[in-house]
């Protein structure tokens, strides 16, 4: 092990118990994939597994034996949940899934456990389940070869007790959501350009998900949409899509079965731009060629062809229609020209005004500012009528107020807060309630405010003085979410 690597290790195990989870987690899922890419004699796949049998031995050496465990979606190292960052939310759902496809609880590792045992573990969880309905079974005869005298494995079991410590963590299961609907969608999209179907049984599985979520935790996963770096472009662009519109919809009083067919609409929106090359659709349009232009916007035709080729449902059709028309915009001044379409449907109208906001919310590809979300509803406000279905983009604004859930932002009085509700009073979308972290001398202080409450003078007690950008406030996602 080279000297950072131990040092990096020490510095790790100094940290707290909790961080053991974190650290184990992650190693298993570097040993987990390198040695799937790479087999086990590749350096990578040694030094993971040093690096992995490192952190268990020293946790053991404290604690006596290590039982990671899975409840739900959720992590556990000897009872004490495994902490979630944004940077390691990848990972973390990486091995979770891991676990839950092999029907797996818990993982339990004595003190003696060697390399080589690890190793062998290792091995066993890569290999692939032939039969889902019985992936315990299949899991538990792959293990018994394999030498393991100082690890045990168990079924998993539906833990109530332990449940009860973290419902209000329902956060952080939209999250779980949110980020797993993204990798799902980047692998459709990876299937779409090898000329294979896209699941689309399971992609309306996930979208029922999201309704779901939707509509019981709108705060948590319209905040999630200001993250921009997780996944691909296209894929975390078009889940924004996706959570931006079946918000609206909601807003708009769709059924739950419209939200779900809306949500694929959504969804499946750019999919023409899945057989492109990524640096046509992710760069500056005004500095695209003409050529290169036309070859952008032809996207809406390439979706159309791409959803043909699906198993054709009334939803699919739907999600056609929307492929084709979102950017047709509401006065006919967008593209395609058509003979034949003289007007966008409401989902492809829903689905504009959702994918406007996403895209000019990103930084731009040759490093242009992203712009604020009250600089986009502005945009989105003056372009009713014309661009935009005025009607939708009121509905919009009133969802989202000029300052969205989740904004970090400084108020007048110095205090820094972030937003947790959005205006109620349509006249003043730049008053939404905002929940207070430091004071105006960036101490740690608490309170939430409606920016509406006026002093004996009636004049708004505190009003919002600066939006800091995402990458202005570094928060690990459990802060995050424990902010808003």
């Amino acid at each position: 092990m080279s000297e950072n690597k131990k040092s990096s290790l020490s510095q790790a195990l100094n940290s707290g118990s909790t961080q053991y989870g974190t650290a184990i987690i992650a190693n298993f899922a570097i040993a987990l994939k390198t040695s799937g890419l790479y087999g086990f004699a590749h350096i990578n796949v040694t030094e993971a597994l040093d690096d992995l049998h490192g952190y268990l031995d020293s946790f053991t050496q404290l604690e006596g034996d290590s039982e990671i465990s899975r409840v739900d979606d959720f992590l556990f190292l000897n009872e004490a949940r495994i902490k979630i960052d944004l940077g390691a939310v990848a990972t973390y759902q990486y091995v979770a899934e891991i676990l839950k496809v092999r029907d797996i609880g818990t993982i339990s590792i004595k003190s003696g456990a060697t390399k080589q045992e690890l190793e062998a573990l290792i091995r066993v969880l890569n290999m692939p389940i032939q039969e889902p309905e019985n992936s315990w079974e299949e899991f538990r005869a792959n293990f018994q070869t394999v030498t393991h005298e100082n690890i045990e494995v168990k079924k998993y079991v539906a833990r109530k007790e332990m449940k009860l410590q973290f419902t209000e963590d329902n956060r952080l299961i939209a999250s779980s959501t949110y980020f797993r609907a993204i990798q799902f969608f980047d692998e459709q999209l990876d299937s779409i350009r090898t000329k294979k179907k896209a699941n689309l049984k399971k992609l309306k599985r996930v979208i029922q998900s999201m309704v779901d979520l939707t509509l019981d935790e709108t705060p948590t996963l319209m905040a999630l949409v200001n993250i921009k770096d997780f996944g691909s472009f296209l894929a975390s662009h078009s889940i924004n899509v996706t959570v931006l519109s079946i918000a609206l919809g909601a807003k708009l009083g769709f059924t739950k079965k419209h939200l779900g067919d809306l949500g694929l609409s959504a969804m499946l929106h750019d999919t023409g731009k899945a057989i492109m090359p990524e640096q046509l659709y992710n760069t500056e349009v005004d500095s695209l060629e003409n050529k290169h232009l036309k070859a952008l916007k032809g996207h809406v035709y390439t979706g159309v062809d791409i959803l043909i080729n699906q198993r054709i449902s009334d939803a699919v059709v739907k999600s056609m229609n929307v492929a084709f028309l979102h950017h047709f915009r509401y006065d006919g001044t967008g593209y395609p020209r058509s003979q034949v379409v003289d007007k966008q449907n409401l989902f492809s109208r829903i689905v504009a005004v959702a994918d406007f906001y996403d895209n000019k919310g990103r930084a731009g590809p040759t490093g242009g500012d992203p712009w604020t979300p009250d600089r986009v509803l502005r945009e989105l406000m003056d372009s009713g009528g014309t661009e935009f279905d005025p009607l939708v983009v009121k509905a919009f604004s009133n969802l989202m107020g000029l300052y969205p859930v989740g904004c970090i932002v400084c108020l007048n009085t110095g205090e820094l807060g972030t937003v947790i509700a959005p205006a109620t009073n349509p006249r003043y979308l730049d008053r939404p309630t905002v929940r207070i972290l430091s004071d105006e001398n960036g101490m740690d202080a608490d309170g939430v405010y409606d920016l509406m409450d006026r002093d004996a003078t009636g004049a708004f007690t505190r009003s919002i003085l600066k939006l800091y950008q995402q990458e202005e406030v570094q928060l690990e996602l459990e802060e995050f979410l424990s902010v808003i």
